[in-house]
């Protein structure tokens, strides 16, 4: 070929050049595939041009697969030279290509053309042997003999073999560059520019930052004045809901009491459940009316609430009892008057939604007294809090959800809250399923938040306990009660040397997010049904460290949700997403949540069909 027309073939790009390759391939073993029916010579170099094909359409395959936004039309494109997809998306291949192989993409066009101009011999010459048979009138002997002399002459000097072997030199070329490039580029972000991910929905950021003022607000501003407390905590149901761009967390407080110096179990406090909502506007604070949540069911069921009518159906307040909440730099006084922070008392006209909770002398006393009043207020609001850090200014608005869902005349005793690792032996498959989803969801939504520690396990998130839970509706009734728990004030929830140790980590053992490290922990655990995360005694993550043992391994005990659940759990062990590692970045969080959340999402609705469940 001349220079004029290699300059040509090297302007015109790499893509065009591997369609010519596809059909000068398909035209060869066509024409061998003609002469091997004369002789068993012609048959050898046949075979191994279908190898030399085969390499090249894989490897050609496999670097298609990394450009093109969907895959799955790639193998139609390598077996048909003629696909329009050559045509319509060549253009955007070429520039994918071009960023895939930066500085060696005139390398990888080199070693087509080169593959490219042998193949226009090969086909050149066999072109020149099926015109020199056809323009005959020869006997078939004779043709015969032709063709095996042209095959059969010594490997120095036969040119159909010192074609094969150039072929087979360049495809191995072309495939270790393949593999090389593919390899530099698999964690940069150019790689994830191919891949056509979901946006996050905008509810999960406001859910996270919600929680996190949340935590923060409860660290800051909880007081108790009662002298047989030890402590408090606070558990966070997973179902986390928007409410007309308002976000609403349903939690339950916890009021720890000291040891009576005897070897006996103190008793425990009524909890209190507590809806709240996070009001970022000054729109009129309404009660809420959406049918009461699933943590709030959970327990009221486990608790034996008697049923009332709901205050829904009741017969509406009138329009000049209602008060507005307005966000002042003065504060909140004004003409509404307050009630004094030493009177907690309830009636029937009272309401607390201009109480300032941090003007109260003990904010759990005024909590418990109207959580274990008999008489509701009139919209079930206790008070608020405002987080004047946020931007815009958030306040958070405090209901008595025990008396917005049902009106109580009397509770049983709490039962124990336990952490789900307990029951995760006991789960069927969709059940496995569903938990791995409310994890991942659960993830994007808390972490990053006083809710959910790097390190967490699935001894950190827990559900309500029933003596007589059996049966699978009750395994399911478990999985709606879901929670995370916060323990308020806690001085050791900020760690200074978090950061070090999570440094170290990365750098050591190669653990590139420990959050999702341990979301990937605990999927393989909910598949094992078994617990491998040890005490951590040490700096060291063994549990990481087995995890990826038993997937390296793929130990039998690990197989049973299948290949693809697997890979979703080493995606989360190596954050292997083709892109950066910070979860409170854009890239990552949409990677997490097409990846895995919808991925486990899409498996829980297979399987639901499967067993005829109609979600």
């Amino acid at each position: 070929m001349s220079g004029i027309e290699t300059v040509v073939g090297l302007a015109i790009g790499v893509v065009p050049i591997v369609v010519e390759i596809l059909k000068s391939y398909s035209t060869a073993k066509r024409r061998l595939g003609t002469f091997s029916r004369h002789t068993d010579v012609a048959s050898d170099i046949l075979l191994r041009f279908q190898v030399a094909a085969a390499n090249f359409n894989n490897d050609c395959r496999l670097l298609l697969q990394a450009v093109v936004s969907q895959p799955g039309e790639v193998s139609e494109m390598i077996g048909d030279p003629m696909h329009k997809a050559w045509q319509e998306k060549g253009e955007d291949m070429e520039k994918r290509l071009q960023s895939l192989m930066q500085q060696d993409y005139d390398l990888c066009q080199n070693i087509v053309t080169r593959l490219r101009d042998i193949l226009r011999e090969t086909r050149e010459s066999l072109a020149k042997l099926e015109g020199g048979l056809n323009n005959s009138k020869q006997s078939h002997h004779e043709v015969t003999r032709k063709i095996w002399h042209a095959f059969n002459i010594s490997r120095k000097e036969n040119e159909y073999i010192r074609q094969l072997d150039c072929l087979d030199n360049w495809n191995k070329a072309l495939s270790k560059l393949r593999k090389q490039r593919c390899k530099i580029q698999k964690r940069r972000t150019v790689s994830s520019s191919c891949i056509i991910r979901k946006a996050v929905p905008r509810s999960y950021q406001q859910i996270r930052a919600a929680s996190q003022q949340l935590g923060e607000s409860l660290h800051d501003s909880w007081s108790c004045t009662n002298s047989s407390h030890s402590g408090h905590q606070a558990k966070l149901s997973f179902e986390a809901r928007n409410v007309n761009e308002d976000i609403q967390l349903d939690i339950v407080v916890a009021c720890q009491t000291k040891p009576d110096g005897t070897n006996q179990r103190p008793p425990l406090d009524r909890p209190i459940w507590l809806q709240i909502r996070s009001v970022t506007s000054l729109a009129t604070p309404k009660t809420p009316t959406l049918p009461p949540p699933k943590l709030l069911n959970t327990l009221r069921d486990k608790f034996e609430v008697k049923t009332a009518e709901s205050p829904a159906k009741a017969k509406p307040a009138k329009s000049s009892s209602k008060k507005r909440v307005r966000f002042d730099n003065s504060g909140d006084g004004g003409s509404v008057q307050k009630p004094q922070s030493g009177s907690t008392g309830t009636t029937n006209a009272q309401s607390f939604v201009m109480l300032d909770l941090k003007t109260t002398k003990s904010v759990c006393c005024h909590l418990s007294k109207i959580s274990s009043s008999t008489s509701s207020c009139q919209d079930g609001c206790v008070g608020y809090l405002d987080v004047s850090r946020a931007i815009p200014v958030t306040r958070f608005i405090f209901y008595d959800a025990s008396k917005l869902a049902k009106e109580a005349s009397s509770l049983c005793a709490p039962q124990d809250a336990t952490p789900i690792n307990s029951l995760v032996e006991r789960l069927q498959i969709l059940q496995q399923i569903t938990l791995a989803h409310k994890l991942a969801e659960a993830v994007l939504h808390y972490h990053s938040t006083p809710w959910l520690p790097q390190a967490w396990t699935l001894q950190d998130i827990g559900y309500f306990t029933n003596a007589a839970q059996t049966t699978e509706n009750d395994l399911s009734e478990a999985l709606n009660s879901l929670h995370l728990n916060n323990r308020f004030p806690d001085q050791k929830s900020l760690d200074p040397e978090t950061k070090q140790e999570v440094l170290e980590l990365k750098h050591t053992y190669g653990i590139r997010n420990l959050t999702l490290a341990k979301l990937g922990v605990a999927m393989l655990e909910i598949c094992a049904k078994r617990y491998i995360t040890a005490p951590r005694l040490s700096q060291t993550p063994y549990e990481i460290i087995e995890a990826r043992k038993l997937l390296d391994e793929k130990h039998h005990s690990i197989m049973t949700l299948g290949s693809r659940y697997l890979d979703l759990v080493r995606k989360c062990i190596h954050c292997d997403f083709s892109c950066d590692d910070d979860l409170n970045g854009e890239a990552l969080q949409s990677a997490v949540y097409t990846e895995i959340v919808c991925a486990l999402q899409e498996m829980k609705t297979r399987w639901e069909k499967v067993f005829g469940i109609c979600s």
